[in-house]
């Protein structure tokens, strides 16, 4: 099984949010807009990735998945 590497993530999350800042470091990503931020943590051995989000309507969903 393929993994996605840093590279790989960073540029989908620019294409599925192209109008939101982005704040990148070496194992997570920060998107924040005016409705809503999300926090995206991947694993040291880059296995697994966990979303957690939350908006001015409150928590959307706290999402882990191997990737």
């Amino acid at each position: 099984m393929k993994t996605m590497t840093f590279e790989e993530i960073n540029k989908t999350l620019k294409q599925l949010f192209p109008d939101e800042m982005i704040t990148a470091a070496t194992d997570s990503w920060q998107i924040e807009s005016p409705d809503f931020r999300m926090l995206i943590l991947l694993s040291t051995d880059q296995s697994w990735l966990r979303s957690l989000s939350n908006s001015q309507y409150g928590n959307l969903a706290a999402i882990g998945r191997n990737i």
